[in-house]
């Protein structure tokens, strides 16, 4: 029988006694648990696979702050993660904010719903050109930080590549890669939930509100001492998202998740400015039990304070979607407004998955290797990172697209495709018969034969190639089998659309990316 998630007292069992991370243990977990109760309601298929795999579902909300960063008070790990930890870190650590406000006027603008929203490597001139036209406002409230867009955060952006790898892995009945980035997105998409994810001043270290501190007792503190119930707590987080969740019009399909997260962004930004002003008013009334939290440090946060804090009236603030009541509701509001967009996405990945079944296994999280099989974050320029002072070159290659692919002789896959089903590889040779088609749904595409003496390939490539028929090609792509053709190979809708010529042509010097292929520097 097909039931909805649980009776979660057991939500926070766990929670760490000190500082936690992100929205802390219990935020995070809350999200993900509250968007597959949302999808078991409607009886969902995803939410039987996800529901059977809770425990590791949890374990992936929290995995981008405890497994793919270094931070003081962490648990102790081996050395030789730990070291790859050290790598990953400088890299993951702008992935988890978007700091509108320096793009933007977000009292009076339009919001963030405004910016832009295509791929990452598209918008980030336009970013640059925004934040350089805040200048003024960015260097009073974030002083020191690079004039780079891409510092004051991505997370929209590493939402939508972690939902294409889970596309792309639904599609291949892949459940235990599938799980992982649905996991692991969610934590992405419950930070954006956050109000102070989406300002510069996250920490309340600028005027005209100094609050120190704010930033930890909010998304964290606050929960480990106002929380006399937890069960009751994760129903009025799930109550909250009901309303969203109704309001939603259907999955977004992959041209939606970076709007939608910038909505999501627009909903929470205005909770900041009063988050910040209940709790430097709570500390001016603590006096100098305080002072460490307003003079800045390393601050501890009195429990008198936070339970305090935590029952602070806020709001309504018309305009903004901050209605009347304590800082503890409005964290659960937010709360709730993420499981709804996360509920959301992960619908909206399985359907351009083409609804697949990933059947029912129980998937261990120390089996997922989530430290080994790091997404680096590939939609980034180049200079984006050079800027923020990320040696790129040092980061562990991602085990799912190799940094250089050789190119593959059509014979050698011929002669061995077991070896290479499913895997990435790069082919090349002439062309012939070139097709213009349409799918039964409407996609246009093209189909071309890609030879090697007696051997061919038949290459699917979405959106017009830049080739005619006799040319010389590189094709580099996930493969599989052909079925109803014996002996023909063929690459799959998600990675065809990168077909490569020119320079490119033999070279072996490819880079595969999660959304195609791009050249090498030399």
């Amino acid at each position: 029988m097909f039931r909805p998630v649980l009776a979660l007292a057991v939500l926070i069992a766990g929670l760490p006694a000190g500082r936690a991370w992100g929205w802390g243990q219990y935020g995070h977990e809350a999200v993900q648990v509250a968007a597959m109760e949302l999808l078991a309601a409607r009886r969902h298929p995803l939410a039987r696979f996800l529901t059977a795999n809770v425990e590791t579902v949890k374990r992936l909300s929290i995995t981008p702050d405890v497994d793919w960063k270094v931070m003081s008070g962490m648990r102790e790990v081996p050395p030789e993660q730990l070291e790859k930890q050290k790598q990953i870190d400088p890299l993951e650590q702008a992935l988890h904010f978007f700091e509108a406000d320096a793009f933007a006027d977000m009292e009076k603008g339009p919001g963030a719903a405004a910016l832009p929203s295509g791929e990452y490597g598209d918008v980030h001139a336009a970013y640059q050109k925004l934040l350089q036209a805040n200048a003024e406002r960015v260097r009073r409230m974030a002083p020191g930080k690079p004039a780079e867009a891409a510092a004051h955060g991505t997370a929209p952006w590493r939402v939508l590549q972690l939902y294409d790898r889970a596309v792309e892995a639904m599609k291949k009945r892949d459940a235990a890669k599938a799980l992982f980035c649905l996991g692991t997105l969610g934590h992405y998409a419950a930070d954006l939930a956050q109000p102070l994810h989406l300002t510069m001043d996250f920490d309340g270290r600028r005027a005209p509100f100094p609050a120190a501190g704010v930033h930890a007792a909010f998304e964290s503190g606050m929960f480990e001492l106002a929380l006399p119930d937890p069960e009751a707590a994760f129903r009025k987080v799930l109550g909250y998202a009901a309303a969203p969740w109704a309001a939603a019009s259907g999955p977004l399909r992959r041209r939606g998740v970076v709007r939608e997260m910038l909505r999501l962004v627009d909903g929470g930004y205005g909770y900041a400015a009063p988050i910040l002003r209940a709790f430097s008013d709570e500390c001016a009334l603590a006096g100098a039990a305080c002072r460490v939290s307003r003079e800045g440090g390393a601050p501890e946060v009195p429990e008198a304070v936070l339970r305090a804090f935590a029952s602070a009236k806020i709001g309504p603030i018309p305009g903004k979607g901050v209605p009347r009541g304590t800082v503890l509701d409005a964290a659960q509001r937010r709360l709730g407004a993420g499981a709804a967009a996360l509920a959301r996405l992960w619908l909206s990945a399985y359907e351009d998955a083409g609804r697949p079944d990933l059947g029912g296994p129980r998937l261990r999280f120390e089996d997922l290797g989530v430290v080994d099989s790091y997404p680096p974050p590939t939609y980034l320029p180049k200079e984006a990172l050079l800027r923020q002072g990320v040696d790129a070159a040092s980061l562990p290659p991602p085990e799912q697209f190799p940094s250089d692919q050789e190119v593959t002789p059509l014979s050698a896959i011929f002669k061995d495709k077991k070896r290479y089903e499913g895997k990435p590889v790069c082919i090349a040779g002439p062309t012939e018969t070139l097709f213009e088609k349409y799918s039964r749904k409407g996609n246009h595409y093209f189909t071309v034969w890609l030879n090697e003496g007696e051997f061919r390939i038949k290459v699917f490539c979405f959106g017009f190639p830049k080739f005619k028929e006799g040319d010389e090609i590189e094709a580099c792509g996930w493969y599989q089998a052909e079925k109803r053709v014996s002996g023909r190979i063929f690459f799959d809708e998600f990675t065809a659309e990168a077909v490569l010529s020119g320079k490119a042509m033999r070279s072996g010097r490819v880079e595969l990316t999660p959304r195609g292929v791009r050249l090498k520097e030399r």
